[in-house]
């Protein structure tokens, strides 16, 4: 193969995953559509492990991801004339010094750029950095990769936080108006970073795996030249697993609720039929467009939608929806509960009280079950109407509440860490709930909750055999 018949594409992850999840990338009113039987679908993609196992979740990996590179944490990207004061993170803290970095929308990265503020100033310490941030500013695009640089270059933030080895290459390919600091101390907050080839249909699978060999070869080299890790300090080659079976227990998001909102695309990201529903135990997440709720319990299927006469519950999996927390367990711990539960807010206070006589660490997202009797319930169905511009208005809109008091409830639940707290969580909440109702006859989203003493819990077994 000649180079000229090789086509890179250099993306931001936020983007390639959700132009492949929704089978197309939007160029202000223009779609290109991408699909691995259409005309236009990469051959092989690299993205941090978080992204890949999301890729892998929609069946769109042909074969498991090999780790590729590890970066090394964030940098800082200052303006040239600021190189004699600010040397290192101290230097940057102690000033007064105002900064950019990725937006919310960029959730990955920034999540990680605060979690290692947080981990190396103190959380007061952070925080007081974080105010000095300038969060918005004209002809922002969203993407790391060309607001961090432009901002500091266009006087408007003296500096940005970005990934070091992204710093670097900027104040290399501009010496005379960026400099480069180093931020050694945040290598340890790096992440791996894979490589795998798609399940594009007609796809020269020999000639792709030469390819894929071919970038193993030359990586070790390229990438610490290029201020990565070296592949002696990381997990290089080896698999990146998805539902791992050396995981005792997982949980997967697919799209994201706060991205919901902000790009107000309420298509579907995913369909449930291409996901493995067998080794799924929990889901959760809307319908597309708003119209249904989509509940898994212990991997049966439950999709409620609102009818003239109140709702209908069937197991339709030739639909999906805007994003979905899923996950699931090699085996299951049952714990029966005598305490009574008055709230929604007291389940989730009690449960976060529990999880270290359960085994469980609160920062790791995990699926949960219950079984019992609620002497209260009210729950909601998503039944969106009209077009237009969706809000957290028009969501609330579209919710229709339904009760179940005094009956039998089965609830699907995801707990999420602290970085994955408004991905598929409600801000501020650590869990994500849904109830199926008696045998079946209702399901949907909780809204509140009462439960009757002596319900049974299950919660993931910490250890594999």
């Amino acid at each position: 193969m000649a180079s000229g018949e090789i086509l890179i594409v250099t993306l931001p992850q936020v983007m390639i995953i959700r132009g492949l999840e929704r089978r197309g990338f939007r160029f202000g009113n223009a779609l290109l559509p991408v699909s691995p039987d259409g005309p236009v679908f990469p051959d092989i993609v690299i993205l941090g492990r978080g992204p890949m196992e999301r890729l892998d979740a929609t069946g769109m990996l042909a074969s498991p991801a090999r780790v590729l590179a590890k970066h090394q944490g964030m940098g800082l990207l200052i303006d040239r004339t600021l190189a004699e004061k600010i040397a290192n993170l101290d230097d940057f803290v102690a000033s007064d010094l105002p900064f950019v970095m990725a937006t919310p929308l960029e959730r990955g990265a920034r999540q990680q750029y605060i979690d290692t503020l947080e981990s190396l100033l103190g959380d007061a310490g952070a925080d007081a950095l974080l105010s000095r941030e300038i969060a918005d500013f004209p002809g922002r695009l969203a993407i790391q990769h060309r607001d961090v640089p432009y901002a500091v270059t266009a006087g408007i933030a003296p500096v940005g936080i970005v990934f070091g080895h992204l710093a670097r290459f900027y104040a290399e390919r501009w010496p005379e108006k960026l400099a480069f600091v180093e931020v050694p101390e945040a290598a340890r907050f790096g992440a791996e970073i894979g490589v795998a080839a798609t399940n594009r249909a007609g796809a020269d699978t020999a000639l792709v795996e030469a390819f894929i060999d071919f970038l193993f070869e030359r990586a070790p080299k390229a990438y610490t030249d290029g201020g990565f890790a070296s592949p002696e300090s990381f997990s290089f080659g080896q698999t990146v697993h998805g539902q791992s079976q050396n995981q005792a227990y997982w949980v997967r998001a697919i799209g994201s609720r706060e991205e919901m909102f902000t790009t107000g695309d309420l298509s579907a990201a995913y369909k449930l039929a291409k996901l493995p529903l067998e080794q799924l135990d929990v889901a959760v997440g809307p319908v597309e467009g708003l119209k249904g709720e989509i509940t898994v319990y212990a991997g049966e299927v439950f999709v409620s939608r609102v009818t003239e006469t109140g709702q209908k519950v069937a197991s339709d999996r030739n639909l999906g929806g805007p994003f979905l927390a899923y996950g699931g367990a090699h085996s299951w711990r049952r714990v029966e509960i005598g305490t009574r539960i008055e709230s929604l807010a007291e389940l989730e206070e009690w449960l976060g009280d529990s999880l270290g006589k359960l085994g469980l660490d609160s920062e790791q997202s995990f699926p949960f079950r219950i079984e019992g009797y609620a002497d209260e319930l009210t729950y909601h169905v998503l039944n969106r109407r009209g077009e237009g511009q969706h809000s957290k208005t028009s969501h609330r809109n579209a919710k229709i509440l339904f009760q179940g008091d005094d009956k039998k409830v089965r609830i699907a639940g995801v707990w999420a860490a602290r970085n994955q707290i408004g991905v598929f969580t409600h801000p501020g909440k650590r869990t994500h709930l849904h109830v199926i109702v008696g045998d079946g006859e209702g399901a949907g989203h909780i809204d509140a909750i009462v439960l009757e003493a002596g319900f049974t819990l299950f919660v993931p077994e910490t250890e594999t055999e």
